[in-house]
């Protein structure tokens, strides 16, 4: 899936936790992949309202230190993306762990919600989702 944007708040809210939830909780699957599909989990994710411009600098902020970091790191160590992140993703002591965490409390920020480790937003997600659908009728 491309997302055309060179904005990387956006980047930023795609890579957040509270995205890859939602995507899992929307997925459909190929085989017993995760396949993300523009209809179930794209375009049902809404993305923040009237975020402050020093927020989204925030978010912007640690998505390109997050972007410069995994690619150095990829690169330097001869191997893919997939395989860095299933390397160290959940491995608290990496840099990876830590800079996911920092996006996903500015993410967390930015909808105007306290962040959790252990706590998953679909809840709150699908809420929002349903009032940006009322808004709409």
């Amino acid at each position: 899936m491309v997302i055309a944007s060179d904005d990387f708040f956006v980047l930023g809210i795609l890579n957040s936790k509270l995205h890859l939830g939602w995507v899992l909780a929307q997925r459909s699957t190929l085989e017993d992949r995760t396949r993300y599909t523009n209809t179930t989990c794209f375009m049902t994710f809404p993305f923040p309202d009237n975020v402050k411009k020093s927020k989204k600098e925030k978010v912007r902020g640690i998505m390109r230190e997050l972007e410069n970091f995994r690619t150095r790191e990829a690169i330097s160590r001869k191997c893919t993306m997939t395989k860095f992140y299933n390397n160290f993703f959940l491995e608290p002591s990496s840099n990876l762990f830590k800079l996911h965490k920092k996006l996903d409390k500015a993410v967390c920020d930015c909808y105007g919600w306290k962040y959790n480790d252990s706590k998953s937003y679909n809840d709150e997600i699908f809420k929002l989702n349903a009032e940006k659908i009322n808004d709409l009728s």
